[in-house]
């Protein structure tokens, strides 16, 4: 793996901050409507047609316990999501290089180090699938 500080061109659109921007714009609504009690929640269609969690499971919880900055509970409704949302956040973040360094970051993978974190991500979203079951999340 590889990290690359490169040159940002003139034009170029800025995905990591525009998703940064509606993630965040959104995550403030979604507290703003929390707080006034006005969130909906929804039930698991998947936990209602079978009895068991679906691999999401959970995480409408884990976003209540981030708003209420209960993030060790966050992170127990549903460990798989907490990460890739901590993984997501850290991507948006590179968003904001270009406008101070007129640089944008890139990440190389080899071959062999796509199919490996393929397989790891496999096996993470398998083991937290079974820990939602056994936790009856």
């Amino acid at each position: 793996m590889k990290f690359k500080l490169v040159r940002y061109e003139k034009g170029e659109i800025n995905i990591p901050l525009i998703y940064f921007l509606v993630f965040s714009f959104s995550g403030l609504i979604a507290f703003a409507l929390f707080r006034c009690g006005l969130l909906p929640t929804f039930k698991c269609q998947f936990k209602e047609f079978t009895g068991h969690p679906c691999p999401t499971c959970g995480t409408t919880r884990l976003v209540l316990s981030i708003f209420q900055f209960k993030i060790r509970d966050a992170f127990l409704f549903n460990p798989f999501m907490f990460v890739s949302g901590v993984i997501f956040g850290l991507w948006t973040l590179t968003g904001f290089l270009p406008l101070f360094f007129k640089k944008k970051l890139i990440v190389q993978f080899g071959k062999r180090e796509k199919k490996v974190i393929v397989i790891i991500i496999a096996i993470m979203f398998l083991l937290n699938w079974a820990y939602l079951w056994i936790e009856g999340i």
